[in-house]
């Protein structure tokens, strides 16, 4: 199973679920959709970067930047190679009503763009360019190597916004880059630049490095 495919069905379930209907299968589902959540959140591992990355999307299932965010996190976790996982996606996809899953349908282009297929369904031929109705990561964005960079630098401001409790506080961080640089998620910040977003977060860390040293979480 694809990790957007696992993604995709997860937030689809989390969509339905917040609608007000109740029945006995809507509560076998949330059975399902709760113990998929918190698995996949114990993947991640707890207060980490990518479970609150989880927390959003999951919180706001509609958002195409919070679920491409989610999908970078989990292809980094290899979710698509756990088969407790994907069972549990399976199950929650058998029961999602059909109108919940073609409301989640997408469409992708492929090849000369002449090729398009719907969810996995109907192959249709045609001359005309469509676009894809998604907002994920691509070739202007920063590159898997500097994202990585990137993410050491907000686990580590994070532990330094944590406060008295020591739990560290991703929320603060993605709030201080999204007003930096306008963007919704850092997984969107061009490529170009990356140097800048670099200086912005050590001078955000240097900045609460007295923090750390009130609360004896001085580190190197």
């Amino acid at each position: 199973m694809q990790t957007e495919t696992i993604i995709t069905t997860l937030l689809s379930a989390a969509a339905f679920l917040k609608e007000p209907i109740q029945t006995v299968a809507t509560q076998t589902l949330k059975d399902l959709y709760d113990a998929a959540v918190y698995y996949l959140r114990r993947k991640f591992g707890a207060e980490t970067e990518s479970a609150l990355v989880l927390e959003l999307a999951t919180e706001k299932p509609e958002s195409l930047t919070r679920k491409a965010a989610l999908i970078e996190e989990a292809v980094e976790a290899d979710v698509a190679s756990d088969t407790e996982l994907t069972g549990l996606i399976k199950r929650i996809a058998a029961m999602l009503p059909v109108s919940a899953q073609l409301a989640e349908q997408e469409v992708r282009v492929n090849g000369d763009h002449n090729r398009v297929q719907v969810a996995g369904r109907d192959i249709v031929h045609t001359t005309r360019h469509v676009q894809r109705n998604a907002i994920t990561p691509d070739e202007r964005h920063l590159t898997a190597k500097q994202r990585k960079t990137i993410r050491t630098l907000v686990a580590d401001l994070a532990s330094r916004l944590g406060g008295e409790t020591g739990t560290p506080n991703f929320g603060a961080v993605h709030a201080r880059l999204q007003r930096r640089f306008n963007v919704a998620s850092y997984l969107l910040l061009p490529k170009e630049r990356f140097s800048e977003a670099l200086a912005f977060l050590r001078q955000q860390r240097a900045l609460h490095r007295s923090r750390l040293r009130r609360y004896g979480l001085s580190r190197v």
